[in-house]
């Protein structure tokens, strides 16, 4: 095998279909929410995130002047990049693109470490470099990929210092755990992970002196943290806090058993494979690659040679761990920090393909054609998000009827994404409330498919927020705008203020 050839050939694929998918879907409201505090930070000194309506909502009380219900260096990481590079929804996705590459090294170095072969160790890059969840997650303008790359960062520089390096092994390695722990709260995952390694491999070399080395990361990162928090610690304590109860991310943790029935049916035979409520049913050939990877993990633990090697109980626990915490730390079941997870399943599976090719089990041909066509479903339904092109066909149809609405400077209630493209200025508010708490009566109303979402759990939850909704849409406002899953609604009363839009 030309591992060479295979590993630039696996990279430029990466990053053509990462770059496209950057390029072409449609924002999201979460990208814009981490996105105005950084830039905020980079333009204005202050790390507010002045968009979002906080009016019925207690726990965001103070989010225009700080912005504390997310860790802190994924934003601060943002503000000295657009100081380089400037500030647009590319800039800040090419962020995540880059921290996928740090994730694939990471895990090629792990990899060899772990069983000392090269081949294993590509087929894993690989198999993750191609996987569709991770095209789509590393290509958002988000933290998970950052969080995900120090974890698998922390692993590979342990793995591959400790031997001959012990002390700087500890440290580095603890160094970027840290790191992710001040990036995102699945940070828990590195800490864990990188616990299990260290006691694994070397639990009878650990001395106290080597905990207190481990501690320096620790109290770097803490003291910064806590100069952080300090700025404002109620304030601190409202937001962080109000965001882990109210999001209802943290309300498995009592119920363990259904914590792990729900990971399995809404994370990953929902998002993972496809069955999801709102995802469209071509999606449910994604149920094909679910069974692979539970295939590939079935033989790995149960086949008594894959398993005995030492790499792939390693890869087996780490897994292992994963599931567990995030089953019970994540009651939201967020598609996106699958971002964790596939590259240990990535693994595991190209473990499992090499001993298989190794042995007479099936003609070769069979699982070259079966390994092409499991590749070929991830890439293909990258590539179709490529095609489909949101960004273009839906978004900015919708923000190019906006857009003189937004320079007369009239009010605009709509999902935050929108500023991307009209800017994050004070006319535009997120409020899916439609002010029902703030009383706000903008101009214009934006309504896609998050607002729609918002609308329908309130018919469930909040009867009365629904019926205003419904109310206030129906008897003042009227539709000027509908195509492409946006409808933009126009104030009767503010009508013959608006300018024309073409």
């Amino acid at each position: 095998m030309n591992h060479r050839l295979v590993a630039i050939s696996s990279l430029v694929l990466y990053l053509v279909l990462a770059i496209g998918n950057c390029l072409a879907k449609r924002p999201r409201a979460d990208e814009a929410y981490f996105a105005i505090p950084a830039l905020n930070l980079a333009t204005r000194g202050f790390m507010g995130t002045t968009i979002l309506e906080k009016s019925g909502t207690p726990w965001l009380e103070g989010l225009e002047r700080r912005t504390y219900w997310v860790m802190p260096l994924h934003l601060v990481l943002q503000a000295g990049w657009y100081k380089v590079a400037g500030f647009g929804l590319f800039s800040m996705r090419i962020l995540s693109v880059a921290w996928g590459l740090v994730l694939l090294a990471s895990l090629y170095r792990l990899l060899v470490e772990l069983f000392e072969d090269k081949n294993t160790a590509l087929m894993g890059a690989v198999l993750t470099a191609g996987c569709y969840e991770f095209l789509m997650i590393t290509s958002d303008g988000r933290m998970d990929a950052m969080c995900a790359a120090l974890n698998f960062m922390g692993y590979a520089v342990y793995l591959a210092l400790r031997k001959q390096h012990f002390g700087w092994a500890i440290l580095l390695s603890q160094g970027a755990v840290v790191a992710a722990g001040l990036t995102h709260p699945n940070g828990i995952l590195g800490f864990a992970g990188l616990a299990f390694l260290t006691f694994y491999f070397d639990r009878a070399r650990l001395e106290w002196r080597h905990a207190a080395i481990a501690l320096i990361p620790y109290a770097i990162g803490g003291t910064a943290f806590g100069w952080y928090v300090l700025q404002d610690p109620d304030l601190f304590v409202t937001q962080f806090s109000g965001n882990a109860r109210d999001a209802g991310r943290l309300r498995l943790l009592a119920t363990p058993w259904q914590a792990f029935w729900l990971e399995m049916t809404e994370r990953y035979f929902g998002h993972f494979s496809g069955f999801s409520p709102m995802a469209p049913k071509v999606l449910r050939v994604k149920i094909v690659l679910t069974l692979t990877y539970l295939a590939a993990l079935a033989l790995a633990a149960g086949v008594p040679i894959v398993r005995q090697r030492q790499g792939t109980r390693v890869l087996l626990i780490l897994t292992a761990i994963y599931f567990v915490i995030l089953s019970v730390t994540d009651g939201q079941k967020q598609y996106i920090y699958l971002i964790h997870m596939v590259p240990l399943l990535s693994a595991l599976l190209g473990v499992v393909a090499l001993w298989c090719w190794a042995r007479p089990l099936a003609p070769r041909w069979v699982l070259a054609l079966g390994l092409a066509g499991f590749l070929l479903l991830h890439l293909g339904g990258a590539a179709s998000r490529v095609a489909q092109n949101t960004y273009s066909k839906n978004y900015m149809g919708a923000v190019e009827f906006l857009r003189p609405h937004a320079a007369s400077g009239q009010q605009i209630m709509g999902s935050a994404e929108l500023g991307f493209a009209l800017g994050f200025t004070a006319n535009l508010v997120d409020d899916y409330r439609l002010g029902y708490y703030s009383g706000k009566r903008p101009a214009l109303i934006v309504v896609d498919d998050r607002y729609r979402q918002q609308f329908d759990a309130a018919k469930v939850k909040r009867i009365d927020v629904y019926r205003h909704v419904t109310g206030l849409l129906s008897r003042e406002y009227s539709v000027a705008f509908d195509r492409a899953g946006y409808t933009v609604y126009e104030s009767r009363k503010f009508r013959n203020s608006l300018p024309e839009s073409h």
